[in-house]
C-alpha cells in the first residue's frame, strides 16, 4: 500500500524522522478518511510504523504480520471523527459566520451546546493524551494488525497474542513524544508493568477515560506546547 513516507528508509532520513513523518500522517487532523488517497496514505503510514516497530523490538516477527485494511480504514474514520470532528465542525461554523451565513451569537450558542453533548470528545482542542487515547481505543477495538502464525519458534504465545497491543501503545507513546517526555517505568518491575499494559489493551474492556489516564501517567507536555493562559484584562 503506497504512502508518502514509504521510501524514506532507503534514503538518508534518520529513524526518528521516519517515525515522525509517519506519525504526522496517522494523526493528521485534516485527514478525510472517505478520500481514497488520503486513507491509503494513512494506512500505509500505519504499516510503515508497524514495520519499524517489528524491526526494532521483535525482528523475529518480520514477514509474519497481516493487516486487515478494511478494519484499518475504519480505525482512521472513527479515530479522526472522535479526535478532530468537533474542531472541523467549529471551523466550518466560523467560516459560515465569516460568509455572513451564521450570526455570531448563534455560533457561540451552538459551540456551548456541543460542549455539553455526550460524545467522546466534545472540544475543538483536545489534550494530546486524549488524542492518543482515541487512537489506541479504536486500534484495540478493531485490531487491524495481527500475527499470522499461532506459533513462532523463540517467541512466547502471549507475546504473539498481545503484539497488536504493544504496537498500539508504542505508536501512542511515539506520538506523545513529539510534544513532550514519555516517562516509561525503568525499574526492576518495568517489564511486568508493560506486559500488563499489553494484556489490558488486548483482553480488558478499556474505554477512552482509562486510556487517557494511562497516557497521562507517563507523559509530561513540553512548555512550548502548553496553551497560553488567557489574559485576565484586555491590553495587558
Amino acid at each position: 500500500m503506497p504512502s508518502d513516507s514509504q521510501n524514506e528508509a532507503e534514503g538518508n532520513v534518520s529513524l526518528d524522522q521516519q517515525i515522525n513523518n509517519n506519525l504526522k500522517i496517522v494523526f493528521n487532523p485534516r485527514l478525510d478518511a472517505e478520500n481514497p488517497l488520503m486513507a491509503a496514505n494513512a494506512c500505509g503510514a500505519f504499516v510503515n510504523l508497524a514495520g519499524i516497530y517489528v524491526r526494532d523490538s521483535c525482528p523475529a516477527l518480520k514477514g509474519h504480520l497481516a493487516f486487515d485494511h478494511l478494519a484499518l480504514r475504519e480505525v482512521f474514520r472513527r479515530f479522526n471523527r472522535d479526535a478532530f470532528g468537533v474542531n472541523r465542525f467549529f471551523a466550518s461554523m466560523e467560516a459560515m459566520e465569516g460568509d455572513c451565513k451564521l450570526p455570531h451569537p448563534t455560533r457561540v450558542e451552538i459551540q456551548r451546546q456541543v460542549a455539553q453533548l455526550g460524545i467522546r470528545i466534545n472540544t475543538d482542542s483536545p489534550r494530546k493524551t486524549k488524542i492518543a487515547a482515541a487512537f489506541s481505543f479504536w486500534v484495540a477495538v478493531l485490531r487491524p494488525v495481527y500475527v499470522r502464525q499461532f506459533v513462532i519458534p523463540g517467541i512466547a504465545i502471549e507475546e504473539l497474542n498481545t503484539f497488536s497491543a504493544g504496537l498500539n501503545f508504542w505508536i501512542g507513546c511515539s506520538y506523545l513524544s513529539m510534544y513532550g517526555d514519555v516517562l516509561l517505568p525503568s525499574d526492576a518491575d518495568s517489564s511486568i508493568r508493560l506486559a500488563r499494559i499489553r494484556y489490558d489493551l488486548t483482553y480488558r474492556g478499556i474505554n477512552l477515560s482509562s486510556l487517557e489516564m494511562l497516557y497521562a501517567s507517563v507523559f509530561k507536555l513540553h512548555e512550548r506546547h502548553k496553551p497560553r493562559a488567557p489574559e485576565l484584562f484586555e491590553g495587558r
